[in-house]
């Protein structure tokens, strides 16, 4: 999540295809890292130097507004709660799936056969996509490859979270990383991204109308209070209500599941589906053949520690597990400690 930007300025005041109708913008730039703002999990969560100044970003199936490419004043976000998906951050939803819009516009045009390379941008270093597609690959297979690489970004968004990766070099956001219903969300915003570029409608109008039926059909709550109810039954258990923003020990429970089958967190006897994203064409040649994303990381990861043998500060997707066993490993060692 990308929040402590949004809260200082707060504080301190492709083309069109036969498949699908792809969304469109004046300007076809690329997304921020994170385009909307996320939530801290928890209520009435306090900010550390500012005991006035409570965090409260609840919303309801019947207030989430309008879904608008890379973000919009129509939109309302925040984190809601259903009896069989748990909790949703609708933030993460609406940005991995235009996350997959947008690298579905760029991938769809690029000739087969040939390697190709994509800046990606920055976040906690700098971010690259090497692709080369099949002569026989499909529009859906590019389709799920467009989702697969968003929701890798996304993973690399927490990992770069906790190792420090914000806009306010003063601030971290560990507090943040890997919270527990994040990586449902993201894969969820993959699904539903998926959905509205296949929908015959406009891009947004699709995704209206797809978030809102998934949503009805995991039974969100339709007002803001039975979801902070929600909540409040995990204090102690998932977010310790007496820590403020930005104390890391703030979330107790996190979900560090990176799979390519994600499960929801639930808190009752019934679940919806799990989301399954591929990882193979439908001729079977793997994703891992077909892109390579890599990051280069800066002066705040750890990169001696974690990879003594390397000449090149590069990581890959590959990497993701040994990284996550130190986060792991970090978080450990901090409960360890005397609050």
């Amino acid at each position: 999540m990308s929040f402590f930007s949004h809260i200082l300025l707060f504080l301190f005041t492709i083309s069109n295809l036969a498949y699908a109708k792809a969304p469109v913008v004046k300007k076809n730039k690329q997304p921020k890292r994170i385009i909307r703002m996320c939530c801290a999990f928890g209520t009435n969560i306090k900010v550390f130097g500012l005991p006035f100044i409570t965090l409260n970003k609840i919303v309801n199936s019947n207030t989430l507004g309008n879904h608008q490419y890379l973000h919009g004043k129509t939109e309302n976000n925040g984190i809601l709660y259903t009896d069989h998906a748990g909790f949703i951050d609708i933030a993460h939803v609406r940005d991995q799936a235009d996350w997959t819009a947008y690298l579905y516009k760029q991938l769809i045009l690029l000739p087969k056969g040939k390697k190709h390379q994509f800046d990606l941008g920055k976040e906690l270093g700098n971010k690259a996509l090497t692709i080369e597609f099949p002569e026989d690959i499909s529009k859906n297979d590019i389709l799920d490859i467009a989702g697969n690489i968003a929701y890798d970004l996304s993973t690399w968004h927490e990992i770069a979270s906790w190792f420090g990766a914000t806009k306010a070099p003063i601030l971290n956001e560990k507090f943040s990383s890997f919270s527990f219903e994040d990586n449902f969300s993201n894969a969820l915003g993959v699904f539903l991204g998926k959905k509205a570029i296949q929908s015959p409608d406009n891009y947004n109008t699709a995704m209206d109308s797809i978030l809102l039926e998934y949503l009805t059909g995991a039974r969100a709550y339709s007002d803001n209070a039975s979801t902070e109810k929600a909540m409040l039954n995990l204090a102690q258990n998932y977010w310790n209500p007496q820590k403020s923003i930005p104390n890391k020990k703030l979330l107790i429970e996190r979900n560090f599941n990176t799979s390519k089958t994600i499960v929801p967190i639930v808190f009752g006897e019934i679940s919806v589906a799990s989301i399954q994203l591929p990882n193979k064409t439908i001729q079977g040649t793997s994703f891992n053949s077909i892109y390579q994303l890599s990051f280069r990381a800066g002066y705040r990861f750890p990169y001696r520690k974690l990879f003594p043998n390397r000449t090149q500060r590069y990581i890959s997707t590959e990497d993701f597990p040994e990284i996550i066993a130190y986060i792991k490993q970090d978080i450990f060692k901090m409960n360890q400690k005397q609050i």
